[in-house]
C-alpha cells in the first residue's frame, strides 16, 4: 500500500499545517497530490490519503476518479460561499462517492449541516490538526505571538505587557517549493508551540496552539469573523470580541494567561483513533521533520522573521478580507431571498385561507339551515330591538 499527502498552490500556510497534522498518521509519504486537483489525479499504485482541509479552490476537481485510491473523509470543510463548489460536491456522483466512503468527519458544525442537509451520511469530527503533537525538545520562550490581530489589540498588548509581542500572519509567498512551504509550516507550528501565549483570529493559529499545549485567545473581530466557520471549534478556546477585550484585559491577561479548556481533548482521541485505525500508524513524538536547533530562537530573529510574512503580505490579507465582505454579501443577498420567498408563501397561504373562510360563510349565508334559522330567530331579534329602545 502506498500513503498520499495533499500539497497546495495557496498563500494560506494553515493549509500546510492541515497536512503536517495528517502526515503524523502516514508510516511514509510516497506521493503528494494537489487537493485542487485531487478529481483529476490518477496514481498507479493503490493509495491510502487522509482527505482533511478546505474544500476547494479552481478547478474544483472533484470527486475522485478511481477505485485506486483509498480516502478517509474526515475534517472536511465545504465552502459554502462558493456554489461552484457545492455544484461539485452534491452533483449525484460526488454525494455517492461521500456516502460510499463514509461517514463523512465534518470540520464544523456548520459543514456537517450542510453535507446532512444533501443526504449525506456524516458526523463532527473537528479538525485534525487538534491531533498535532508537542515536541519535547521546544523550549518555552517568553514572547507573545500575535496572529493577525487588530492593530488596537496588539496596541493594547504591548501597553499591558513587557514580554515581546511579535505580530504574525499565515499568508506568505504561493511560489514558494513545496518543500519550503512545508518546513516553513513546521517553523510556525515550533513558534506556536514556544510562544508564551498566543492571541490571534485565526483558526489555523489557534487550534494548533491549543494542541501544542500553548495558552491561545481567540479574538472574535467584530468587523470580520464568520461564526459558520468556527462553529463547534470556537468553544474550545478562550475566547472574546475584540471590542471586549479592549475593554477588560482580564479576559486573557497574557502575562498570567488562564488555562486552556480540555473539551477538545475527547475530538483529539477520537480523531486519532480514526487516522491511525486507518493507516496502522501514529508518530507521537514530534511534528517536525526539520532540525531547529541551528536557527536562532531570540526575540529578535523572531521578529524579524516574522515581520518580514506580515508586512509582505498585508495587500493578500486585504484581499482576503475583500474577498470575505463578497462572501458576507452573497450571504445575505441569499438570506434575504430566502426570507423573501418564506414571506410569500406566508402571505399566499394567508389569502388562501382568507379566500376559503369567505367561501364557507357565503356557503353558510346561502344555506337552507341558516336561512330556517333567520326566520325562526326573527320574533327574538324584533323583541330585543324593541327592548333596546
Amino acid at each position: 500500500m502506498k500513503y498520499g499527502l495533499f500539497s497546495y498552490e495557496t498563500e494560506n500556510i494553515g493549509d500546510e499545517i492541515q497536512s503536517i497534522a495528517a502526515r503524523r498518521f502516514l508510516p511514509r509519504v510516497d506521493s503528494y497530490v494537489d487537493r485542487d486537483y485531487v478529481g483529476q489525479w490518477e496514481p498507479k499504485d493503490d493509495i491510502k490519503i487522509i482527505m482533511n482541509g478546505w474544500y476547494m479552490h479552481s478547478p474544483y476537481a472533484w470527486p475522485p476518479k478511481t477505485s485506486s485510491i483509498d480516502p478517509l473523509l474526515i475534517s472536511m470543510y465545504i465552502d459554502q460561499a462558493d456554489q461552484r463548489v457545492g455544484d461539485a460536491f452534491f452533483s449525484s456522483e460526488s454525494i455517492a462517492y461521500l456516502n460510499s466512503h463514509g461517514p463523512v468527519g465534518a470540520r464544523d458544525l456548520s459543514t456537517l449541516d450542510y453535507l446532512q442537509k444533501h443526504g449525506i451520511d456524516s458526523y463532527f469530527s473537528g479538525c485534525m490538526t487538534l491531533t498535532l503533537q508537542a515536541d519535547p525538545q521546544v523550549k518555552k520562550q517568553d514572547f507573545v505571538l500575535a496572529v493577525d490581530l487588530p492593530k488596537p489589540v496588539v496596541a493594547m498588548l504591548r501597553k499591558k505587557t513587557n514580554r515581546p509581542v511579535i505580530e504574525s500572519s499565515p499568508y506568505f509567498d504561493a511560489n514558494m517549493s513545496r518543500d519550503d512551504r512545508f518546513q516553513l509550516a513546521e517553523y510556525f507550528l515550533f513558534l506556536y508551540q514556544s510562544a508564551h501565549a498566543v492571541v490571534t483570529t485565526r483558526l489555523h493559529a489557534m487550534l494548533p496552539s491549543l494542541a501544542l499545549g500553548t495558552p491561545v485567545f481567540l479574538i472574535m473581530d467584530h468587523l470580520k469573523y464568520d461564526p459558520r466557520r468556527y462553529a463547534g471549534l470556537d468553544n474550545l478556546v478562550n475566547k472574546a470580541t475584540d471590542v471586549d477585550y479592549l475593554n477588560n484585559y482580564e479576559l486573557f491577561n497574557v502575562d498570567n494567561p488562564p488555562a486552556n479548556p480540555d473539551e477538545y481533548l475527547s475530538l483529539r482521541e477520537k480523531l486519532i483513533a480514526n487516522a491511525s485505525a486507518f493507516t496502522g500508524f501514529n508518530n507521537d513524538i514530534t511534528f517536525r521533520t526539520v532540525d531547529f536547533s541551528n536557527i536562532a530562537t531570540n526575540t529578535a530573529y523572531v521578529r524579524l522573521f516574522t515581520r518580514g510574512f506580515h508586512s509582505l503580505n498585508e495587500a493578500l490579507l486585504l484581499a482576503g478580507d475583500k474577498a470575505w465582505l463578497r462572501e458576507k454579501y452573497a450571504d445575505l443577498q441569499t438570506r434575504y431571498a430566502d426570507l423573501q420567498a418564506r414571506y410569500d408563501i406566508l402571505q399566499q397561504r394567508d389569502a388562501n385561507e382568507s379566500s376559503m373562510l369567505r367561501a364557507q360563510i357565503d356557503a353558510i349565508y346561502q344555506s337552507r339551515t341558516w336561512k330556517a334559522g333567520r326566520m325562526v330567530s326573527a320574533p327574538i331579534r324584533f323583541a330585543r330591538k324593541i327592548i333596546g329602545k
